[in-house]
């Protein structure tokens, strides 16, 4: 499954783990499918797909979302983009509807701390092209 930093990291068990760069050092790349997931048809074939939520820890402070879209190909699943989210967003809702995969989330408002985020965000995209195209952003009050 590719991220949305451009790399790929194999999942097994819904989970990747990278060795550290250095022995004892915390500087290691992990990679975990989260909830929520959700199931639609993106590209208008009339089939499935899902749109998956994808963690990434490279082992600081910063926890990294990323919302990854799968295709289904004649029962095949296959990555077909990434975009990421946010560093420590909070996901309240997954959902495809009309070939828009929407995502519900708080985000780090101003005033909030980053550990913390209070601030209520609407986020819709669409496959375009093989790349996640943004639709709208809605903040929310």
């Amino acid at each position: 499954m590719a991220v949305a930093t451009g790399g790929t990291a194999q999942l097994h068990n819904g989970k990747f783990e990278d060795k550290p760069t250095e022995p004892g050092s915390a500087t290691r790349l992990e990679v975990r499918l989260s909830e929520p997931l959700a199931h639609g048809d993106l590209n208008g074939d009339g089939s499935p797909d899902a749109a998956v939520l994808l963690v990434r820890d490279p082992g600081g402070t910063g926890v990294f979302v990323d919302l990854a879209v799968v295709i289904n190909e004649n029962g095949n699943p296959r990555h077909a983009a990434s975009v990421e989210l946010g560093d420590r967003v909070k996901i309240l809702s997954l959902a495809i509807k009309d070939q828009t995969v929407t995502v519900e989330m708080l985000t780090q408002g101003p005033n909030d701390p980053m550990n913390n985020p209070m601030k209520r965000e609407t986020h819709s995209y669409s496959l375009k092209a093989g790349k996640l195209i943004a639709v709208k952003a809605t903040p929310q009050q």
